[in-house]
């Protein structure tokens, strides 16, 4: 086997061919224990083939996108934890790299680390492009509190199903700076219905709902190995894995494929439940049932009309109702030393009011929104 090996690899033979021969050769080592021994917790592993680790080795230091692939794979196949410090380093290689293939190479590597249950630094993941938003957050999830500052970075970035995974991830470790972020991004709209008047009023709040949507077929050329390619979803699968669990849990998926094949990719739509999820996250931080939050999304109020003045007025006393129910909570996480002071000075509610004129007579204008 090593004489073939040696004239794969002579000059003018690609790296990616000795590496589908090694592959074969690891699947027939004898097994790393030794024969014959008892069994016991001082019992030590023999170590993996030489000419396996070298060919390992020289196929992640190569510049071509199919021997780094072929590299990750080997790596990942056979269990060489040791190759994580290179995989990191192919992984920032491959960050800088904008040709055709070169997401092929990269998703070969996230593929071996997160196989190999490496821990990679949060400025190598957030490095990658958009394209492996998904892959940022399964490999940000080991340690979502030490990754806390990249994990805002997806949510300030995402509007999708990696926005509520890494939402889930930070609201379950109460990470600081996530209520400044929810806070922040919070909209909440008010609804005022004007009616004549003795016509009775009430109060109400809506919901809307959100989703994913969407495919994208992908390819992995002959030259290259099986490839695993990951995506995020909110509905379970069989062969899903838990990744994010929360009001909504989010779960992963991992598809193996093959050379000369084609498989679709889940892609994300916007998340359409964001207001609500921001509200369900705040009532986890501050650990309560979500009615003694006090405030709502959306609101919707039913006015009698009785002038343009008597409106204006009664609008200026909604906002600020809804105004003293965004400070309220905003209290309550300064208290429970969530939200700072600082972060706290730069923030501001969101409120929109609507009017709606459900007046039989609508000859006098309405009035403004008093915003």
């Amino acid at each position: 086997m090593t004489t073939r090996i040696h004239l794969l690899t002579r000059p003018g033979h690609n790296l990616a061919l000795a590496a589908l021969a090694l592959f074969f050769l690891a699947q027939n080592q004898p097994p790393t224990t030794a024969a014959g021994l008892p069994r016991g917790p001082q019992q030590q592993q023999l170590e993996p083939n030489p000419e396996l680790i070298a060919r390992v080795s020289g196929l992640l230091d190569s510049a071509s996108g199919p021997d780094r692939a072929w590299g990750a794979y080997l790596a990942q196949k056979n269990g060489l934890k040791q190759f994580t410090p290179n995989l990191i380093d192919a992984l920032k290689a491959l960050a800088d790299d904008e040709s055709p293939d070169a997401w092929l190479a990269t998703s070969a590597v996230i593929d071996s680390l997160l196989q190999l249950e490496a821990d990679i630094p949060a400025g190598v993941i957030m490095s990658l492009n958009q394209r492996y938003t998904g892959e940022k957050v399964i490999m940000l999830a080991r340690n979502p509190l030490a990754n806390k500052d990249a994990l805002l970075e997806v949510m300030r970035s995402n509007t999708g199903v990696a926005w509520r995974a890494a939402g889930n991830l930070l609201a379950a470790a109460k990470a600081p700076g996530l209520a400044a972020l929810l806070l922040k991004d919070l909209r909440l709209s008010v609804t005022v219905l004007v009616v004549d008047p003795h016509s009775g009023g009430g109060v109400g709040s809506g919901n809307s709902v959100c989703g994913l949507s969407g495919l994208a077929m992908i390819a992995v050329p002959q030259e290259y190995p099986p490839i695993g390619l990951y995506g995020l979803a909110e509905s379970p699968s069989r062969g899903f894995v838990v990744l994010a669990p929360g009001p909504r849990t989010v779960y992963y998926s991992r598809t193996v494929v093959s050379p000369g094949t084609r498989a679709p990719g889940p892609s994300s739509a916007p998340l359409y439940g964001r207001n609500e999820a921001i509200i369900e996250y705040l009532v986890i931080l501050l650990a309560i049932p979500p009615g003694e939050l006090g405030l709502k999304t959306e609101e919707t109020y039913s006015e009698e009309w009785k002038g343009a003045a008597a409106l204006t007025e009664r609008l200026i006393q909604i906002r600020a109702q809804v105004t003293a129910k965004y400070q309220s909570v905003a209290a309550r996480l300064i208290d429970a030393g969530l939200l700072t002071e600082p972060e706290w000075a730069e923030l501001g509610p969101r409120i929109e009011i609507h009017l709606t004129d459900f007046r039989s007579n609508k000859s006098a204008p309405l009035p403004g929104s008093a915003g």
